[in-house]
């Protein structure tokens, strides 16, 4: 019975479900005593990292953790140099293990980090010079997603801030460190920057931000650091005190051409601004500016990098020139309602383009003036064609200039002033005048009335007057801007008409 085939069976299924259960239990331990393994190579590893990164000179965290993945948690962390110096509350990096084991490169899937702090400090030292030999030690790394939120970021020298860069929040996700490119940024805003920019003049923006190819700004600010009194003290010539702020700027279909991580080009469609009000001011009490000043041509060619944009657009903006003169009284000149369109922006010689400008203002409520420029943007001297047409323009608007500078007060209407000028490095154009009825009064310098020639000054201007005035040869003074060179060019067309 025993030697029964059914006998048989049953013995042959209880040797194999015991086999099985031994096989089982075998490989239970043998996967427990993996996992058992694993996680004291995990708590070991931790172990060894956290070892070693407390052995880092001027490295410190407060926490550090590595997850059954690899991943890695630090909190409070804080790394100083002789050229930066950061605070970072968390960061995580997502790494697989296997990953670090198997090769050789650190794949860091995913860093996250959150209220950072970096203070850039501006030394002497010579980053060039710093010897390579632990560096090439290392193993290279790759990064692919990147979250930064509340970076701060500060550029210090000699207790100046250079850059100081508040809020910042990022998303990338990049392929090759060596080559980042602009379509791998997903999003970049950040609450404000400030920027110096030379020994008088910074910039600021609040409110930037960037998403699917548009940057808009709330305000942007350029301005001189010092008071109007106090300027002039940081300056041995005379040079321009500037404030200007435009609002809710837009810029659209941005796009950055990026090659090795080195710019090489910016294109864009449209900058539309709310509006802007400039305000300049000029001290002429201390020597005149006897330096060179760039064109607006020689501006664009100096950058490093090609630039395109369609258009420039401002609305309901105002510009105010003010100057102070020998006797010490302030002269002033404000457009006001001014709305402008650029464009073909470009500092790329091969397009060929001419930079145009049309745009209107007013002095009095009035008046209108149109402005036509075609500007040559490649030549390296003053090289455009202007046409300026003014209509009843009140001559009162003028008497905040006229009479602190030239002790004179105008009162009645233009009815005409149109303005034609051709530029290449000399002026030559004509300025025609058209009123009737204009009263002049003139003034000496303690104020009391010039009676004699306030009377001839009214023979000439009380009739009516319809000239135009010739100007030849009129010299581009290379120290001033190019509205001071057009001013200067509409007084002499004025005088030579009316005289």
């Amino acid at each position: 019975m025993s030697n029964s085939p059914k006998n048989q069976t049953r013995t042959v299924i209880f040797i194999d479900t015991y086999l099985l259960m031994k096989i089982l239990k075998i490989s239970g331990i043998t996967i427990l005593a993996l996992a058992l393994l694993y996680l004291a190579a995990i708590f070991t590893l931790e172990f060894i990292i956290e070892k070693k990164l407390k052995q880092e000179k001027g490295l410190s965290f407060k926490e550090f953790n590595m997850s059954f993945g690899g991943d890695f948690t630090f909190k409070e962390l804080a790394f100083k140099n002789k050229i930066l110096a950061v605070k970072v509350e968390d960061l995580k990096l997502n790494i697989g293990l296997m990953r670090i084991i198997l090769s050789d490169t650190l794949l860091i899937e995913k860093a996250s980090v959150k209220n950072v702090i970096i203070n850039h400090l501006k030394t002497d030292v010579d980053t060039t010079q710093i010897k390579k030999t632990k560096q090439n030690k290392k193993r290279a790394f790759a990064l692919h997603d990147v979250i930064i939120s509340g970076l701060d970021f500060y550029s210090i020298k000699y207790k100046d801030t250079l850059t100081n860069v508040l809020g910042v929040n990022l998303k990338a996700r990049l392929n090759d460190l060596e080559n980042i490119q602009f379509d791998q940024l997903e999003k970049l805003n950040f609450q404000s920057m400030r920027q110096n920019t030379g020994v008088l003049n910074d910039f600021s923006i609040d409110h930037f931000n960037y998403t699917n190819h548009t940057i808009s700004i709330d305000t942007f600010k350029l301005f001189t650091r010092y008071s109007k009194e106090e300027y002039i003290k940081y300056i041995p010539e005379q040079k321009g005190h500037i404030d200007l702020v435009a609002s809710k700027i837009v810029l659209d279909s941005v796009i950055f051409d990026i090659r090795k991580n080195t710019l090489e080009k910016v294109n864009l469609n449209e900058i539309n601004m709310d509006k802007f009000e400039l305000n300049v001011y000029r001290d002429k009490t201390i020597p005149e500016y006897t330096q060179h000043e760039p064109t607006y041509a020689e501006i664009l060619q100096s950058l490093d990098f090609e630039l395109e944009a369609n258009a420039m657009i401002a609305k309901n903006s105002s510009v105010s020139f003010s100057m102070k003169t020998g006797n010490q009284k302030v002269s002033r000149i404000d457009l006001k309602e001014i709305d402008a369109r650029l464009t073909q922006i470009n500092n790329i010689p091969s397009k060929n383009q001419l930079l145009n400008l049309t745009g209107n203002f007013s002095l009095s409520p009035t008046s209108k003036i149109d402005v036509y420029l075609a500007y040559n943007q490649y030549a390296n001297v003053e090289t455009f064609q202007l046409d300026v047409h003014g209509r009843e323009i009140d001559t009162k608007s003028l008497n905040s200039m006229l009479r602190p500078a030239l002790n004179t007060r105008i009162e009645g209407i233009v009815d005409a002033i149109d303005v034609h000028m051709e530029s290449m490095a000399t002026g030559a154009g004509t300025v025609r005048v058209q009123s009737e009825n204009i009263k002049v009064k003139l003034f000496k310098e303690n104020g009391e009335p010039r009676k004699f020639f306030t009377f001839v000054g009214n023979l000439l201007l009380h009739k009516p007057l319809d000239k135009t005035g010739e100007v030849k040869d009129f010299e581009f003074d290379k120290t001033r801007p190019m509205w001071n060179y057009i001013w200067h060019f509409t007084e002499a067309g004025i005088k030579d008409a009316v005289l």
